[in-house]
């Protein structure tokens, strides 16, 4: 995230007691990722960005923006966003190359 993100990063953070994927499962763990999100807003974060498809898998994008009021960028959603969007303008250049 630090090399793609170069000096726009505003602050990293791991929420506390998360060392692996197994730990966001674990109860406290919904609270430790609510607490680092708004511990990056305090840090001058304009919008959040998870670093980690497992804070995808347990849906931590939607109490995250409810609790900080940033925006949250889903590492899935996101992808799979890109994906339809290149499939859509693949499609529409094909239909008019072809037309």
């Amino acid at each position: 995230m630090k090399q793609v993100l170069g000096s726009s990063l505003v602050h990293y953070l791991v929420p506390e007691g998360v060392t692996t994927t197994n730990d966001l499962l674990k109860t406290k763990s919904q609270s430790s990722i609510i607490e680092a999100g708004l511990q990056l807003k305090k840090a001058g974060a304009g919008l959040l960005a998870l670093a980690c498809t497992g804070l995808s898998t347990i849906g931590s994008a939607v109490p995250l923006k409810k609790a900080t009021g940033l925006r949250v960028i889903d590492p899935v959603s996101a992808a799979a966003y890109g994906l339809l969007l290149c499939n859509v303008l693949t499609w529409a250049f094909l239909d008019t190359y072809n037309a």
